[in-house]
């Protein structure tokens, strides 16, 4: 048995000829030994960019009886070199040295972006001194292609005269974190309520949701030509796609600003 203390028992013994001696009190102090907790090594895969939960085991016999009273102990060892981020999973952060003695050791591993095999190790020692030994966290990090992010585009303002077409490029309006820029479509969502937009030499005349072609140097050139002695401001939006068709979340609109000329008399 695990439990210690005091206990006793009596005896009396009978000779052959059935005489008895006197009861006797035999006195028993059972001492307490400590267990060493027990706890085992972890093995965990996950994707790249997921989260999984690592929970630590631990068993310790001390702990059935706790007489003494008895605390476990969680030190983490080595963590600070991970490639990814563990923490509690209550989200606190976690360094080398780190102890827990709240009795959750429940932990939030997330993967970075690339294939890699990590580890981190980690310790129970309870309140007598003994130490389970160190142990290891193995983590599997399986690589998975990363989601495509939408291109992101800008609203932009151009300005020009009346009676003038306004030439204009639209390469500062977008932008793609992951895949190449000379890969991106535009496509005119809403038309200037006034005048025209056009693409190419000769000039095209530019359809809703028609991808704009690019210039042999890779540019987005429009012409807007207004009506005759017009002046004002208009607005068209337009939206992207990338390589992977995905489409941008959010229009950018393109303000053109068309100010007035001051024309010459005429004589009627």
């Amino acid at each position: 048995s695990y439990i210690s203390g005091n206990d006793n028992f009596t005896v009396l013994f009978i000779d052959p000829e059935s005489l008895e001696s006197q009861q006797c009190t035999i006195n028993l102090n059972v001492m307490f030994i400590p267990h060493p907790p027990v706890t085992q090594d972890e093995h965990v895969s996950l994707l790249t960019y997921s989260t999984t939960t690592i929970t630590l085991t631990v068993s310790d016999v001390d702990l059935i009886y706790n007489t003494p009273p008895e605390l476990l102990t969680l030190r983490m060892e080595s963590d600070s070199n991970l490639k990814g981020t563990l923490k509690r999973f209550d989200n606190s952060s976690l360094t080398d040295g780190t102890t827990i003695s709240d009795g959750d050791y429940r932990f939030n591993y997330t993967s970075g972006y690339v294939d890699i095999d990590e580890q981190w190790t980690f310790e129970f020692v309870d309140n007598f001194g003994l130490s389970s030994g160190i142990h290891t966290v193995f983590i599997d990090v399986i690589y998975r292609d990363p989601p495509n992010t939408p291109p992101v585009l800008y609203n932009a303002t151009f300005m020009g005269f009346e009676d003038n077409p306004l030439d204009f490029l639209l390469d500062s309006v977008y932008n793609d974190t992951e895949g190449p820029l000379s890969d991106i479509l535009l496509y005119v969502r809403s038309l200037p309520q006034i005048g025209q937009l056009y693409v190419g030499n000769p000039p095209v005349s530019i359809a809703q949701a028609v991808s704009l072609p690019r210039k042999s140097s890779g540019s987005f050139n429009i012409k807007y030509i207004s009506p005759p002695n017009w002046y004002g401001t208009v607005t068209f939006s337009i939206y992207s796609k990338d390589n992977l068709d995905a489409v941008s979340t959010a229009d950018g609109y393109i303000t053109l600003i068309i100010q007035p000329v001051n024309d010459l008399p005429s004589v009627l």
